[in-house]
């Protein structure tokens, strides 16, 4: 796999973007198949959030974290007036609005990411402060 496609279509579904692995399957993919890319999971799961409430819900994996700043940087500019929302889930973590679903259910936007476009998101990623877990004031 030399790229991933992302598609508006799979805003409007829980279950978009591969239940959310795209990045997952491709970030394996290079490291099984290019030895180039060796360590890139590693690198990948380095990215992990930790828990963003006292109750432990647990924050977005690394993949995830990639796979919403591309679709924020490559898919969304497509899409003009889309608002665009990600929260920490086992499925997909990056969907439009509720009044923007049907719109992105019914389009055949997409774009191509290929291995440079995906590695300079790591390395952005890579080169962001580390998040602090969200603490939630008791009452």
């Amino acid at each position: 796999m030399k790229s991933i496609e992302l598609k508006a279509c799979d805003l409007a579904r829980k279950s978009g973007f591969g239940d959310g692995d795209l990045v997952s399957w491709f970030i394996e993919s290079l490291e099984d198949c290019d030895p180039a890319h060796r360590g890139i999971e590693e690198r990948v799961a380095a990215l992990d959030l930790p828990e963003t409430d006292d109750d432990g819900y647990p924050g977005h994996t690394g993949d995830h974290r990639i796979l919403v700043a591309a679709v924020r940087k490559h898919l969304a500019p497509l899409l003009p007036g889309v608002g665009i929302i990600d929260f920490s889930t086992s499925h997909n973590p990056v969907r439009a609005e509720v009044q923007d679903q049907a719109a992105c259910a019914a389009s055949d936007v997409s774009v191509t990411i290929d291995v440079d476009a995906l590695l300079a998101i790591i390395a952005e990623i890579e080169a962001e402060p580390a998040a602090a877990p969200l603490t939630v004031p008791s009452p």
